[in-house]
């Protein structure tokens, strides 16, 4: 199932916006096609953050996210 989220910038700036709660999130390249869906255990903000490092996600243009409680 998508997350029914708003696309986010994957930069710093909006990366800042992601939660630092535990969640799942989807990165998109610039036609808005996932090309990865992941999730974390500790913090949305600190694993996607992780990921502008990686070289594989150079054509990463945004992210969304949702929380799980």
């Amino acid at each position: 199932m998508p997350i029914r989220r708003i696309w986010r910038p994957f930069t710093d700036e909006g990366i800042k916006t992601a939660s630092r709660k535990p969640g799942v999130y989807e990165l998109c390249d610039l036609k808005e096609e996932v090309v990865y869906i992941g999730s974390s255990d500790t913090s949305v903000r600190s694993r996607v953050f992780a990921h502008t490092r990686e070289r594989k996600f150079v054509r990463v243009r945004y992210f969304r996210f949702m929380v799980i409680e």
